[in-house]
């Protein structure tokens, strides 16, 4: 269970935070509040150290709330809970860890028990209460496909990442799903994954590898190895086992092998 988390939390924060934007805007979150001063900052810290302490309040929580939130919710829809008990763990869980992360660099800031704690309490909350209203956002909006039925598998994705299926990739103890917005880790085994992308038409050509049959710009042939190349660069391998197939779905030349 560690190990898989270590990786999980690694991938999150690579994906979240290796983008510039995502620097600039936790940053800039963090100076704002530190301008601002809320919660009775502006009047016990200079605006230096006040700016300093918010862009490692925004950063840490915005960090902690993106790594444990995001994995509890797919260890949840792992276990077939309900969406809403999830997302409460999920809350409960991240909202912990933050209240400790806020109450620590508080009480490092101002060595006041009383008014870090009053702080932290405030802030929390504030956290809790965003958390609830994005989730509970992604898993109303409608910005899914327009299709009659969407796969099943999209509703473990974040919704900026629902878009069509491309493939599905094993990797370790996750499977890594790429559809047109993007590709996404989830924690769900690989068959299980496969069984929810109906209704879209794919087929598994690897033991570690599904694709989409629309996605599929072409089949190459090189050293002797057959792969499958994708609308977003990739190039996936087609093991022997499932050559005839992708023959039979009229993908190769009969003569191929």
């Amino acid at each position: 269970m560690k190990r898989p988390f270590l990786q999980f939390a690694k991938h999150e924060i690579q994906r979240f935070f290796a983008p510039r934007g995502v620097w600039v805007a936790t940053v800039a979150a963090g100076v704002l509040l530190g301008i601002i001063g809320p919660f009775g900052t502006d009047t016990s810290i200079g605006v230096a150290p006040r700016i300093l302490y918010w862009i490692l309040v925004a950063s840490l929580t915005f960090l902690t709330g993106t790594v444990l939130g995001t994995y509890f919710i797919q260890r949840g829809d792992a276990s077939g809970w309900p969406r809403w008990l999830s997302i409460i763990c999920a809350t409960v869980v991240s909202g912990t860890v933050i209240f400790l992360e806020i109450l620590g660099t508080g009480l490092i800031l101002f060595q006041s028990l009383p008014k870090t704690i009053t702080l932290t309490f405030l802030a929390t909350n504030i956290y809790i209460a965003v958390g609830v209203i994005t989730i509970t956002y992604e898993m109303l909006a409608p910005n899914l496909p327009a299709v009659e039925k969407p796969p099943r598998l999209l509703e473990r994705l974040p919704q900026q990442k629902r878009g069509a299926l491309i493939s599905i990739s094993v990797s370790d103890h996750y499977v890594n799903v790429t559809t047109t917005l993007g590709t996404q880790m989830i924690l769900l085994r690989f068959g299980d994954a496969i069984v929810e992308t109906a209704p879209t038409p794919g087929m598994q050509i690897h033991r570690s590898h599904w694709v989409a049959l629309d996605q599929i710009k072409s089949i190459q042939r090189k050293n002797g190895k057959t792969y499958v190349e994708l609308p977003d660069d990739q190039r996936l391998p087609v093991s022997r086992t499932y050559l005839p197939i992708l023959k039979d779905a009229g993908f190769m030349p009969k003569s191929s092998a």
